[in-house]
């Protein structure tokens, strides 16, 4: 009888061990990629205005790019404190470290572009490129499925035998 007790304490804590609660992190992802707020709010401010964001790093950036930078700070900001006051002992000082370990990157980027300026830059441009090759990627399929994709020659243009 002893052993079985033994046998099933590994088992017991592995149990409780798979019932931990989530981390700050991992609910931060599910608070990023499941509610409605802020997706809406977000996803939004990008669909208007990532096509601004034209030009490469070390380009000269346009006078709006502030007002939209301060713009999405605050949905943002407004976001996350949210987020903070519904996770019992969040602070943001614990979600950055939490955002810091392997796997949150991309989330922790989220932070950062709504305190640095250049970080919302190269994400807005980021997200202008992301939109752009999408259409381009839109466009091949829907003339390949229109057959334009084959031209029926060598790749030349020049259909000629």
């Amino acid at each position: 009888r002893k052993q079985h007790l033994v046998m099933a304490e590994p088992a017991a804590a592995a149990a409780v061990a798979a019932e931990e609660p989530p981390s700050v992190a991992e609910k931060f992802k599910r608070f990023v990629e499941k509610n409605a707020l802020f997706k809406r709010g977000v996803g939004n401010f990008y669909a208007a205005h990532c096509a601004q964001f034209e030009g490469d790093e070390g380009d000269e950036h346009k006078l709006e790019y502030t007002s939209l930078f301060e713009e999405f700070s605050e949905i943002v900001q407004n976001a996350i404190e949210l987020f903070i006051s519904k996770t019992k002992g969040c602070t943001e000082e614990s979600l950055c470290k939490a955002l810091s370990e392997p796997g949150y990157e991309e989330f922790l980027d989220l932070l950062l572009a709504i305190t640095d300026y250049e970080s919302f830059v190269r994400t807005m441009r980021s997200r202008r490129m992301k939109e752009m090759q999408k259409t381009f990627d839109g466009m091949q399929s829907l003339a390949g499925a229109m057959g334009g994709g084959g031209g029926g020659g060598d790749g030349d243009g020049d259909s000629t035998r």
